[in-house]
Parts: structure tokens; sequence; C-alpha cells
């Protein structure tokens, strides 16, 4: 299972808390509706890590794999038309992504909307360990093996509401002028 309803542990203790609260919710008279985000396409937005402040974009996952990503647009998307169609969406707990790209799909990407060549730097992960910690590094050791991806067009398809953006749409929304000046 992904996402809070899985009943071991992933290491990681922003998303392990995750697991608490909706077992908690679970457990409570409401019906609440739970979104469940994966890993967010604006995480690119830290300069430092995402390694754009330097003009290549760096990840720890290889190249190749690939990864769920969405964006803060959809996931205010998807929040906005469960209140509005609450019969819909009470005791529900749904998984978002927008798209699902690797790092050097991302990469090419951002190139065409940057206008300069952008490559793609795999990140060490002793590197990540030292800079952002043990628990960061646990997260993407458990992207780099992830084989369980959610349903994109499937998702898509049940909440067409929802104005999805692909990594390539999401990044057309950013002003990278402004980002990369730091």
């Amino acid at each position: 299972m992904r996402g809070g309803d899985r009943t071991e542990t992933a290491g990681v203790d922003h998303a392990d808390s995750k697991q608490l609260i909706e077992a908690y919710l679970r457990r409570q008279p409401v019906r609440a509706t739970v979104l469940g985000p994966v890993y967010f396409m604006e995480n690119a937005l830290n300069l430092g890590f995402s390694g754009l402040g330097d003009g290549v974009l760096a990840s720890p996952l290889t190249p190749g794999k690939p990864l769920d990503q969405v964006s803060v647009l959809d996931i205010a998307g998807m929040a906005v038309h469960a209140v509005e169609n609450p019969a819909e969406f009470a005791g529900e707990r749904i998984d978002i992504a927008s798209d699902r790209v690797t790092g050097q799909e991302a990469a090419r990407m951002l190139s065409e909307v940057l206008g300069r060549e952008i490559p793609y730097r795999q990140t060490p992960m002793d590197m990540v360990r030292r800079w952002a910690g043990g628990e960061v590094a646990t997260m993407f050791e458990n992207f780099e093996r992830n084989t369980d991806f959610l349903g994109i067009e499937a998702l898509h398809a049940k909440y067409p509401a929802v104005r999805w953006h692909s990594y390539a749409d999401w990044a057309k929304t950013v002003d990278w002028d402004r980002v990369l000046a730091g």
C-alpha cells in the first residue's frame, strides 16, 4: 500500500508521521477526506539541492528513474474540487500525482522552458546524507527502489475538473528569472 494507508514504516519521519495522522482520522466519528500528494515539483525550486542555481538539474535518483510528482497547483485544484463536492469525497483517501518524469526528462523540459541547456546530474547519496540528513537520503533510496506508481491517467480521467499540470506545463508557470536570481 502507498501513502498513509501503509502499514509498514518507510524510515522517513515526515512520511511515517502521515500514517499516524491518517490512522487517527480513521478512528474519529467524522468522515475526512485525505489527499496524498507525491513528491512536489516545486522541490526543484530549492536551488541549492536541485542544482538549478548552478545550471544543472541534480537529484540522487539515477537519470532514467521515473518519479511521480505533483504540483501544488494540482493539490489546490483537487482540494477545491473535494470541498465543492463533499458527498463524492467524504471518507475517501486519494493519492494524487500530476506527472511521472525521470530526471533526464525533467532536465530536458527545463532546458526547453529556460532556453538553455540544463544537464541532469546524479547527486551521490553520501553527499545527500551530509547536506540534507539521513531522512532525506532514505526517502530518495526508497524512491530509487520504488516500482509502485500511481495510475496517473486514470486519476486525471476520474477528476477532469482539476486542471492537471504536466511537468512541462508546471515549469511554464514558474517565474524562472525571479527564482534563479536568488
